[in-house]
């Protein structure tokens, strides 16, 4: 896969959150801020973060993709994460 690889967001939430790093908040601009923990407690925001931008309308590049794991302490999953991506959209048709 290419950096420049392009994922529908659909796609991309599934997989994260395959590897523990959900969307804490959503943007109307299209920005996400992703992380690793949710805690119901005085704290929600317990985890690591990473935001990100679509690269196209409701798209991200598997460069972002990397930026996300790596700010989320999840740089080992990176190869899962590309795998599961390409799985995905072979899926897909």
């Amino acid at each position: 896969m290419q950096p420049l690889d392009e994922f529908p967001i659909d796609i991309v939430k599934a997989v994260l959150g395959n590897h523990g790093i959900i969307p804490f908040m959503e943007y109307p601009d299209g920005q996400i801020h992703w992380g690793t923990e949710a805690d119901s407690g005085p704290n929600p925001y317990l985890g690591n973060f990473a935001p990100g931008d679509f690269s196209s309308p409701g798209h991200y590049n598997l460069a972002t993709i990397r930026v996300i794991a790596a700010l989320c302490n999840k740089s080992g999953d990176v190869p899962e994460i590309e795998d599961e991506l390409e799985k995905a959209i072979e899926a897909q048709g």
